[in-house]
């Protein structure tokens, strides 16, 4: 069963089909846990992750930027395409529209097709990708974006083995905070 929060965020979309399965589910909570873990020692520098926000989590970096990330948990033999992201995208417009510093990242296991690629996430696909792959996705977003290429240069593509969870289980054995020090990220949940 999903619960549903009383008062969801206007521009939430509650009825998301990761939601409602259990390999989905898992993938998006090692993912949230495994950028946490990562926070004090990674170049991202992630101050909070609010999970299934506007996002399925929503990123504060310590440098002050925002960041909508979506997770796709997908079988090896699935592949995750220009359509996908760009309909992911497009679902998101008034938030990356509105908030012409907010990004967006996918971060998933998937086999990428469609002239996607790996970015990382100190890479955006403007900049990884040869420009007539920008120019087809630019193409794409054009019905939703005014600026196409301006958001495809906030938007990073993230790949993270589906095994995130057992590295995440054993870095947070490992995990040692110094005594009476801050927590150096934070998790914000949600009623």
């Amino acid at each position: 069963m999903v619960s549903v929060p009383r008062n969801p965020a206007p521009e939430q979309d509650w009825s998301r089909a990761g939601a409602h399965n259990i390999a989905g589910v898992s993938f998006q909570i090692a993912v949230t846990a495994n950028l946490l873990v990562a926070a004090p020692t990674d170049e991202l520098g992630v101050a909070r992750a609010i999970p299934e926000g506007f996002e399925d989590i929503d990123l504060e970096l310590r440098d002050g930027a925002r960041v909508l990330v979506q997770v796709r948990d997908l079988a090896s033999a699935a592949r995750f395409g220009r359509s996908d992201l760009t309909e992911a995208m497009s679902k998101k417009k008034a938030l990356l529209a509105e908030d012409a510093d907010r990004r967006f990242a996918l971060v998933t296991n998937a086999t990428l097709g469609g002239g996607l690629a790996v970015t990382g996430w100190d890479q955006s696909l403007a900049d990884a990708l040869d420009q007539s792959e920008v120019d087809q996705l630019a193409a794409r977003l054009e019905p939703d974006f005014d600026d196409p290429a301006g958001v495809l240069a906030r938007t990073h593509i993230v790949w993270m083995e589906g095994s995130v969870g057992d590295r995440t289980r054993r870095q947070l054995a490992e995990l040692r905070l110094p005594e009476n020090q801050p927590s150096p990220a934070v998790l914000v949940m949600r009623d």
